[in-house]
């Protein structure tokens, strides 16, 4: 399993919804200044949400960042560096309008569909279920996985599926346990699976034996800017 940091974020008011893309990678590139974080990460995706797609969700967030580390330890050092605290953090305000320590988790990816990392990903936040442990959400999440991994839909219009275990305490707001990757050719295969009644009928019966499901975030994704290390 990888250790992937990954935050749901807004978008700093005083940028134009058009422009946050460029400025969000504007924000990237100062990151990518920084050796610590050069040295500490082996991927990275920045999902801006599709506010086309023809099921757009009712929230007001703008993105997601995907961020894989070589390790939780990396990406807590990372996370705590005095520099990156002094210069990087200022910036995440100026995009974002916060500082990203208050809206991202850290978790531990598991691919249970391997394929590529194409431009659409539909990205869900998923919160346990009253009264349920954190191990027994995982359980019955992965479980959830195999069943939804066998729906001809799927089969047929997602290339690859992840799910991200959070694996420790999310800030305050962003009380997830779960976050799933659902990457697809085109959006239009990804609307084609979100209005297949059939797949979103049994999932939402799944989901009520393990999920809060109220506090379901959905953001459907394009990639908006992506980096790999070199091999």
């Amino acid at each position: 399993m990888s250790t992937k940091r990954i935050y749901l974020t807004r978008r700093n008011p005083a940028i134009a919804a058009q422009d946050f893309p460029r400025e969000w990678r504007r924000h990237a590139a100062l990151a990518a200044s920084f050796s610590n974080v050069g040295r500490r990460y082996t991927r990275v995706a920045q999902c801006t949400k599709a506010e086309d797609f023809a099921l757009a969700p009712a929230n007001d967030y703008a993105g997601v960042a995907l961020l894989w580390m070589e390790s939780l330890e990396s990406a807590l050092e990372v996370n705590t560096d005095p520099e990156i605290v002094a210069r990087l953090r200022p910036d995440e305000v100026r995009v974002f309008g916060m500082e990203v320590v208050h809206c991202a988790m850290f978790t531990e990816e598991r691919i249970l569909r391997d394929g590529p990392a194409t431009g659409v990903v539909v990205i869900e936040f998923l919160a346990r279920a009253p009264g349920m442990s954190p191990e027994d959400f995982a359980d019955r999440w992965q479980a959830h996985a195999h069943q939804v991994l066998g729906h001809t839909s799927v089969q047929r219009l997602v290339r690859r599926y992840a799910q991200d275990l959070v694996v420790r305490q999310p800030p305050p707001g962003y009380e997830f346990d779960g976050v799933s990757e659902m990457w697809f050719e085109t959006a239009e295969d990804a609307a084609t699976l979100l209005r297949d009644p059939r797949y979103v009928e049994e999932v939402a019966q799944a989901r009520e034996g393990f999920c809060d499901v109220g506090r379901t975030v959905l953001m459907p994704t394009r990639v908006t800017h992506a980096w790999s290390a070199p091999a």
